[in-house]
């Protein structure tokens, strides 16, 4: 898995994606562990970053996966679709850019599927309403699938508690 250098104080929002966080690693212990939950199935995953999540669940037979995140950085997204090609997952990934909280062709067009994973989309406050909104959209068009989400507690975590 390739990933890019630790975090810096004052890092730009668009690198976000180009580290592997904890709760990516919680959210790919998480679907080891329930195998037969995502095993045959269609996965959406929003702010994927490196790719992890999306290609755990693709090495856990999902029958296919698809990878988003909002970042306008193109590394970002050729980071992710090369941790695909290394982990032999390409064939049954796809990448799109998707920015969270615009109703657009982008959000639109996603196709449909039966599992929404997210993994430390809820860390800033400033984002909690647009993720909110993404995934409200999303489940209202898929309304037989579930979602599940990774978070790790920080400072603000009463914001999450209020808009969910």
């Amino acid at each position: 898995m390739a990933t890019a250098s630790k975090c810096t104080k004052g890092e730009k929002e668009e690198d976000y994606g180009l580290h592997v966080w904890p709760c990516a690693e919680v959210l790919s212990s998480y679907i080891i562990s329930n195998i037969e939950a995502f095993r045959g199935k269609t996965i959406l995953e929003l702010g994927a970053g490196t790719g992890l999540v999306s290609i755990v669940a693709a090495k856990c037979d999902a029958k296919f996966v698809i990878l988003t995140d909002h970042s306008k950085n193109d590394t970002v997204k050729n980071l992710a679709l090369q941790n695909c090609m290394i982990n032999g997952v390409s064939e049954h990934t796809q990448y799109r850019t998707l920015i969270w909280g615009v109703a657009d062709d982008n959000l639109f067009s996603l196709p449909s599927f039966d599992i929404l994973l997210l993994s430390d989309c809820f860390y800033d406050p400033n984002v909690f309403e647009d993720v909110a909104f993404t995934i409200s959209v999303l489940l209202e068009r898929n309304p037989d699938a579930c979602a599940y989400f990774s978070y790790q507690n920080r400072k603000k975590v009463i914001y999450l508690l209020c808009i969910v």
